[in-house]
């Protein structure tokens, strides 16, 4: 049982009790299938703290294995952030959010065990790439630009790249600076033909926001122009990373904002989201969506294993978790590994 000291009212009674009596999301042991094949993950350790007072932005890497066994496949990655796996190329695909101030982001690509790294998108392509996520039937990619105020998609091989949402003009101090602009997190449903992002606000400020739009641009629309993006959630403490499950209908996503209700792992059912007004009021848990896990240290990347029904879950504090779906359930898989990002899974032969 988690008692949590310091109560934040907006979230409402009910919710705190909810947490103190019923926090499903503990440490605890996942019941394992003895016959079930091993999924091997992929996740990113920034890598960006050597000791007490250094900073070391060009230190990234991408870690390996199955549970229990992570190998470095990649180094010396500049500040690597998103990570996906495209199974029908059988390829790796990752953002770099490139040198801080500097609009220098990349995506590159390499085969499963991280040989043969290719450019995708050269520096300069965007500023600070975050989550991005594979579409293996149309071969693209979609990712988030931070600072450059925007949603992305481009071809496997970087072509054809093409500008999707625009939340402001990056070029304007003030729209650059106003976090409640920045998009973070994004996820596909291609069985409803949708795509979800974040926009996380203020660090800790309840403020972030869950969208939706169409993957097919209306006729004669742009990025600026199109009438269908959704507003879903809102005044949440600060929503990071996206997963989807198309088969069950639910968008998992993690925050990093403020406890009881942030730091967590949350999920909704997709088909039971509705466009919000502007003046709507801010989104409750257990109300409008529900915690899964909470106590996370910086909660960023996740990834859901839909063969197994498990989550996984990184946080900046250096931790990977294991999530069993059904029970709630979760463990640690490895701690104190780093600065971790994102996180991908795949069954591999």
């Amino acid at each position: 049982m988690h008692l949590f000291p310091r109560p934040v009212s907006i979230f409402g009674l009910e919710s705190l009790i909810y947490l103190t009596l019923h926090n499903t999301g503990s440490m605890s042991r996942v019941p394992q299938n003895p016959k079930a094949r091993h999924p091997t993950i992929f996740f990113i350790d920034l890598n960006i703290f050597t000791g007490p007072t250094s900073f070391t932005p060009c230190q990234g890497q991408i870690l390996m294995g199955p549970v229990g066994s992570p190998k470095p496949i990649a180094k010396n990655l500049v500040r690597p952030d998103g990570i996906a796996i495209s199974l029908r190329k059988q390829t790796l695909f990752w953002t770099c959010m490139g040198l801080p101030d500097r609009c220098d982001g990349a995506i590159y690509s390499s085969s499963m065990d991280g040989s043969r790294v290719s450019i995708v998108l050269s520096p300069g392509s965007g500023h600070s790439l975050k989550q991005l996520a594979v579409d293996d039937e149309n071969l693209k990619l979609y990712f988030c630009d931070r600072q450059g105020l925007r949603v992305m998609r481009c071809d496997f091989d970087g072509q054809n790249l093409q500008v999707l949402i625009e939340t402001g003009d990056p070029s304007d101090r003030e729209d650059a600076a106003d976090e409640s602009r920045w998009c973070i997190g994004i996820g596909l449903s291609l069985a409803a033909g949708k795509f979800y992002w974040t926009q996380k606000g203020p660090p800790k400020g309840n403020r972030g926001r869950l969208f939706r739009a169409n993957i097919d641009f209306p006729d004669g629309k742009d990025a600026k122009s199109r009438g269908d993006v959704e507003m879903l959630l809102q005044g949440l403490p600060e929503p990071i990373d996206i997963a989807i499950d198309d088969d069950t209908d639910t968008l998992y996503w993690t925050d990093r904002g403020e406890i009881p209700i942030g730091n967590s792992v949350n999920s909704v059912k997709m088909s039971e989201l509705k466009g919000l007004g502007q003046d709507a009021s801010p989104s409750l848990a257990f109300r409008d969506y529900h915690p899964i896990m909470w106590n996370l240290h910086e909660a960023i990347g996740i990834a859901v294993d839909a063969d197994q029904q498990q989550l996984y879950v990184t946080d900046l504090g250096g931790s990977l978790y294991q999530i069993d779906i059904a029970t709630g359930l979760s463990k640690i898989i490895h701690e104190r590994l780093g600065t971790l990002t994102g996180v991908a899974v795949a069954y591999l032969a």
